[in-house]
């Protein structure tokens, strides 16, 4: 089976999580896969707005797959930190809306998604954290911005430096979250609302898609990934990798 699958119908284009096994953990392959199937619904102009969603209610995301990590030279974490940088940034090219349709757990890589895209709902169950100072991982700075942006500085310090999660309930109340449904009324949600968007004006939606992103400060660039390659690749935090791989 597919990790990752595109299905498209009127106008709705559903990009799904489908690594079960992992815990929806993106290995390195499939952030390449992800930019590509991004890069086909932009292109695709039968697409109106598209859906990134999981199987499953328990999780949307475990984040990152730490086995590209533990062990990796600098070459190796580069790759895979621009594979993350090249998901964040399709979304965000992408002139269709992107709704994130969170079923459960959206952890580090998965809040990050989630805030690349334009709108989030969620299920009872979800809640978002980026515990990445606990194995002494540092995000990108984009992927701050991203965060910055979609709960506001003092939340994201607060999820950044404490390693708090935040519930669907108080991601609703900042804003974060459009609406909570239960899990087996989320999908038919997701639906209702992609249906209001793809009956939209596609140009006029690109349009302030594309000044929207002008608003937040993500600069997608060598410099901002320095201190996240620094911090993955250094012996303190492979060690602490190496923990955590040999209790999976």
């Amino acid at each position: 089976m597919p990790e990752l699958s595109l299905t498209r119908h009127d106008g709705v284009a559903r990009v799904t999580i489908d690594r079960p096994q992992r815990k929806h953990a993106w290995s390195a392959p499939m952030w390449a896969e992800m930019a590509d199937l991004m890069g086909k619904c932009a292109e695709d102009d039968s697409v109106r707005v598209v859906l990134v969603t999981s199987t499953g209610d328990r999780v949307f995301s475990a984040g990152a797959d730490l086995e590209q990590f533990g062990g990796a030279d600098t070459a190796a974490v580069r790759a895979s930190v621009e594979g993350v940088e090249s998901v964040m940034a399709s979304i965000e090219a992408c002139p269709k809306p992107v709704v994130a349709v969170v079923s459960g757990a959206a952890v580090g890589a998965g809040t990050e998604v989630a805030a690349a895209c334009d709108i989030r709902i969620a299920s009872d169950r979800a809640w978002f954290s980026i515990p990445a100072a606990i194995l002494g991982i540092v995000i990108t700075r984009s992927d701050i911005a991203r965060l910055v942006r979609g709960v506001g500085a003092s939340i994201a310090r607060d999820m950044l430096l404490t390693g708090r999660r935040l519930t669907a309930v108080e991601a609703q109340q900042i804003g974060f979250v459009r609406s909570i449904h239960s899990c087996d009324q989320l999908d038919a949600a997701a639906m209702d609302l992609a249906t209001e968007i793809a009956a939209l004006d596609g140009p006029a939606l690109a349009a302030m898609k594309a000044h929207l992103n002008t608003l937040g400060d993500v600069a997608w660039n060598e410099e901002s990934w320095t201190s996240t390659l620094e911090a993955i690749t250094s012996a303190a935090t492979q060690k602490r990798i190496a923990a955590r791989l040999g209790d999976a």
